[in-house]
C-alpha cells in the first residue's frame, strides 16, 4: 500500500463513520494538529505509533488501516498477538525481527 492509499483510506474509514478529517484530528489528541494535517499534505510515511492512535480513534484494527478489507477477525489470537507486540514497535526493528521469525518456523517444519 502507498502512503497515498493510506491516507485515501482513512478519510473513507473517516466517512464511513461521518467524521471530517478535522473532526478525526480532535479525536486524535496525541497527534499535533499541524503535524496531523501535514502527514494528508505530504502524504508522509506515518509512525506507526501514529497509526495506532489513529485506529483507536476509528475504532478499527490497525491492519484495516494498511490493508483495507482485510478481515482482522480471521486471525488467530497468536496472529493478533503477534500484530498487536508490534504495532509500537520502530520499523526498523521489526524489520530486522522478520527473517528471525520466518528463520524460526523454517526450521521448526523442518524438524516435523
Amino acid at each position: 500500500m502507498t502512503n497515498a492509499q493510506f491516507y485515501d483510506n482513512i478519510r473513507r474509514l473517516a466517512g464511513e463513520r461521518g467524521l471530517s478529517l478535522y473532526q478525526l484530528q480532535r479525536k486524535c489528541e496525541e497527534i499535533p494538529e499541524s503535524t496531523f494535517f501535514t502527514m494528508f499534505q505530504k502524504k508522509s510515511t506515518p509512525k506507526l505509533d501514529y497509526i495506532a492512535v489513529i485506529s483507536k480513534a476509528l475504532n478499527v484494527p490497525q491492519g484495516e488501516l494498511l490493508e483495507p478489507g482485510i478481515d482482522m477477525s480471521v486471525l488467530s489470537p497468536v496472529q493478533v498477538e503477534l500484530i498487536e507486540s508490534v504495532s509500537d514497535a520502530d520499523e526498523h526493528l521489526i524489520r530486522r525481527v522478520i527473517p528471525m521469525i520466518k528463520a524460526f518456523i523454517s526450521a521448526e517444519k523442518s524438524k516435523n
